[in-house]
């Protein structure tokens, strides 16, 4: 009989690993992943980034242009008090040869 530790003819013999070539390879990928991830979230950030300062530009040209018409609306309101003011109603009125009706000119309506 052989001894546990002999080898026999029908035995293979153990491969021999290499720990440090297997370690080095999965290292090696992890940190490819790490570096691509990193370029990925770099350039999304670039686009975050790009986008709102598109955002801030078109919202700042908007709220100009609220502005803007918040203005003339004011103005506009202005103008028109002022031709509805009596004075203005008044000045209109002689301008196209309007006068007051005299009484015998007013017709009431009664029984409606």
């Amino acid at each position: 009989m052989t001894p546990d530790n002999a080898p026999t003819a029908n035995s293979k013999k153990p491969k021999a690993r290499n720990p440090v070539g297997r370690r080095g390879s999965g290292w090696l990928v992890c940190v490819a992943i790490g570096v691509l991830s990193c370029l990925l979230m770099s350039l999304v950030m670039v686009w975050c980034n790009i986008e709102r300062m598109d955002m801030t530009y078109f919202m700042n040209a908007l709220q100009l242009e609220v502005q803007d018409r918040e203005a003339l609306r004011a103005k506009l309101e202005i103008e028109k008090e002022h031709l509805l003011s009596p004075y203005e109603l008044g000045n209109k009125a002689k301008e196209f040869g309007m006068h007051q009706a005299r009484p015998e000119q007013i017709r009431r309506l009664t029984g409606l």
